[in-house]
């Protein structure tokens, strides 16, 4: 066979590293660990930065019972491959080590599965964590409804986050999500109490701030809701949602200009400026400044022209204004990239009477309606922006 020809030469030769992990990978299936720990010891002289010769090591040390020998094996492996969870789920399984130190490998690891959204694996690790070291059940659990808030299962998260207060009260991060998942799940009373106990901790909790101004929105106090989220954005000037809120705040209390002015543009990143041009839109379609709504939909599209909800959004606009042939357009956009869009009121209005032409106040309902059923979302990350 040539290419075991190839591999048995390298292994003589023993001068490729990549040659020797494979000599040892295939050694291990013949059940020789002493001859793959050979082989992987000489891959890893050869090349340090060999991650496979690292864990290879490892795992055979582990194997054959010489556990201190593996640590600092699994130590480079983690040096090597720092945002791999892996190494330090296996580092943690040695008994070697103090329990303080297996709780923060395995936590660690914890919050690399959390990055992937491994909901699972993640919780798996965080509570092997919390049985190592009791005084990290806290912040792990907190973790873990962080997790599940992420993937939008606020039922979860509000237990989790729950206990996490339970287990100390004075968390500022558990209180800020306690807070969230209320706020979602409509506990307006319940979210403001725990977002005030957050703040109570850590006043320059920033997205705390943001959450408490939603809060008071829904909660038909916004005036009550600017300040708190102007010093979100005093805090963190380039975060779009805070400033989503702020001008949402200030066009339920009946300050459309100062909504505006809010929503400043050239503060955030050109990618999430697209939930404030879907903003700027609605106000000035409640204002009955239609050129201007319309141009803020197009400038939402052409940062993110594959967006559906925007396309869905500017076809009711085109409804609305009485142009059926340009929102049949954005529909049939809209149906490519794998929206179904409701074909809406007939341009024609009842019986084909003829255009229908709504005054802004009148377009704003139907589009705000239109605008609600979308969730905001960063169109770089896809997550939500905001609380």
């Amino acid at each position: 066979d040539r290419d075991w020809l190839k591999v048995r030469e390298a292994l003589v030769a023993g001068r490729d590293p990549a040659m020797l992990v494979a000599g040892a990978d295939s050694a291990l299936t013949r059940a020789r660990s002493d001859r793959a720990l050979e082989l992987f010891n000489q891959a890893a002289r050869l090349d340090p930065r060999n991650l496979a010769a690292q864990l290879g090591r490892a795992e055979v040390l582990v194997a054959t019972g010489r556990q201190a020998e593996a640590v600092p094996a699994y130590r480079a492996a983690i040096e090597l491959a720092p945002e791999s969870p892996g190494p330090y789920e296996e580092l943690a399984q040695l008994t070697e080590l103090a329990p303080e130190e297996r709780a923060r490998l395995l936590e660690r690891a914890g919050d690399l599965r959390a990055e992937r959204l491994e909901l699972d694996r993640a919780q798996r690790a965080y509570r092997e964590a919390g049985e190592l070291d009791a005084s990290i059940v806290a912040s792990t659990r907190g973790k873990e409804a962080a997790l599940h808030e992420r993937i939008g299962d606020q039922s979860q998260a509000l237990l989790a986050y729950q206990e996490a207060v339970s287990l100390d009260a004075g968390n500022s991060e558990a209180l800020a999500g306690l807070g969230r998942a209320r706020l979602q799940l409509g506990d307006y009373a319940g979210a403001e109490q725990a977002l005030l106990a957050a703040l109570a901790v850590r006043p320059d909790h920033q997205t705390a701030l943001v959450a408490l101004g939603a809060v008071l929105v829904e909660s038909d106090r916004p005036a009550e809701a600017i300040p708190h989220l102007e010093k979100a954005i005093a805090l963190a000037p380039s975060h779009a949602g805070s400033r989503h809120s702020l001008a949402r705040a200030h066009r339920a209390a009946g300050n459309p200009e100062a909504a505006l002015r809010a929503l400043e543009l050239g503060a955030v990143a050109p990618l999430d400026r697209v939930a404030l041009l879907r903003e700027a839109s609605l106000i000035h379609t409640s204002e009955g400044r239609l050129d201007e709504a319309e141009l803020a939909l197009q400038q939402a599209i052409a940062i993110e022209p594959e967006d559906p909800p925007l396309r869905a959004a500017l076809a009711e606009f085109y409804q609305a204004k009485g142009d059926a042939d340009a929102a049949r357009e954005q529909r049939t956009i809209a149906a490519g990239l794998g929206l179904v869009t409701s074909a809406g009121k007939s341009a024609d209005g009842p019986g084909g009477s003829g255009p229908r032409q709504p005054g802004g106040k009148e377009l704003a309902a139907d589009f705000d309606q239109l605008i609600a059923s979308f969730p905001v979302r960063n169109p770089k990350t896809r997550q939500p922006i905001g609380p």
